[in-house]
């Protein structure tokens, strides 16, 4: 990035109205320096949305799933609310990076669209000086803006992130993994969708199978799992449908199933989330 990087700083708001707030409910961006650090969260769980960009440095995301995936200058990733991961920081890299946290009911809404759903865990989105004065702006505003002002800046703010993660949606010209991503976003509940999807590209279903775990980290069937429990945490937050019907309309054969694979990889109960 040609231009100087901005300096250091952060701005928090708190959404919504009365004494008791959580930190889930909050909008923030800011640019952090990690001087000395090593490991930036361990098997952490975030309880919001947020998006990392990095500015400067190297490091290394380890997904839910295991895979390791390197991090340098002009790389993003998310962190999802439930999902349990690990940052590290390659010291003396001289890590900085820029963040927006999206909290309250919104971004779960845009999830279960697809909207906010990267086809790999972390895409570069480049080192764009006009795209980070445009985040700098909302830091800056964000510390002055009145209460009334709050919503428009949360849609400013939900503006850049999805177009930061529009970039790692992009598919790329005739690749099948990124259409079968696709695919499996749309309808996660199908089991058969993807041999046919091999058989109209003339495609070897273990061939393909072996390509798409080495360019996603997952195989189809996690990845379809990971999109079906995206849409179960939307209908759960939004929404009164009985657990039964939930997972009757995700395809599972029983709640009991629907409820285990969703511990498994949550690390709590559909009804535990559904309180939270």
């Amino acid at each position: 990035m040609r231009e100087r990087l901005p300096d250091p700083g952060v701005a928090y708001r708190l959404l919504g109205a009365g004494p008791k707030h959580r930190p889930e409910q909050r909008v923030g961006c800011g640019v952090i320096d990690k001087p000395g650090t090593t490991i930036d969260h361990e098997d952490f769980t975030s309880t919001y949305w947020a998006l990392q960009w990095i500015l400067r440095g190297a490091g290394e995301l380890i997904d839910a799933t295991g895979r390791t995936w390197p991090l340098a200058a002009g790389d993003a990733f998310v962190r999802r609310p439930g999902e349990r991961h690990t940052t590290r920081v390659v010291a003396g890299s001289g890590w900085r990076e820029a963040f927006i946290d999206l909290g309250g009911d919104i971004p779960p809404v845009l999830e279960a669209q697809g909207l906010l759903c990267p086809v790999a865990p972390v895409w570069h989105l480049g080192q764009d000086p006009a795209r980070l004065r445009r985040w700098i702006e909302v830091r800056r505003d964000m510390g002055t803006a009145p209460d009334e002002d709050l919503p428009l800046l949360y849609t400013r703010a939900q503006a850049l992130v999805l177009e930061a993660v529009a970039v790692g949606r992009a598919p790329v010209e005739g690749d099948p993994v990124q259409a079968a991503c696709r695919l499996l976003a749309e309808d996660p509940t199908d089991r058969d969708d993807l041999k046919s999807f091999c058989q109209r590209l003339d495609l070897d279903y273990g061939t393909f199978r072996k390509r798409f775990q080495r360019q996603i980290g997952l195989s189809p069937g996690q990845y379809r799992i990971r999109r079906r429990l995206e849409r179960a945490c939307a209908l759960l937050q939004h929404g009164d449908l009985p657990i039964a019907d939930i997972a009757l309309q995700l395809g599972y054969e029983n709640p009991f199933t629907f409820s285990r694979q969703f511990r498994h990889h949550l690390g709590i109960s559909p009804q535990q989330y559904r309180r939270r």
